[in-house]
């Protein structure tokens, strides 16, 4: 989002929808943070990165379950 005052502002209506997307974005990534361990003990980086997949795998099954 651009500073009011700036050089090349946008029009409002697409200054209202990126608000609107950002709002759910944040929204949803401070949900599925609130579901993750506060630390992820991993040795190597596919490690960790098999680790988060999982979580979010979880996380989504278990949400799709609750429905």
């Amino acid at each position: 989002m651009r500073k009011r005052n700036s050089k090349r502002p946008v029009p409002a209506y697409v200054q209202f929808l990126q608000h609107h997307k950002r709002k759910v974005i944040e929204t949803s990534g401070s949900l599925i943070s609130q579901f993750l361990p506060k630390s992820i003990h991993a040795v190597t980086a596919k490690g960790f990165e098999l680790k988060v997949m999982l979580f979010v795998l979880a996380l989504s099954v278990n949400l799709w379950v609750a429905t």
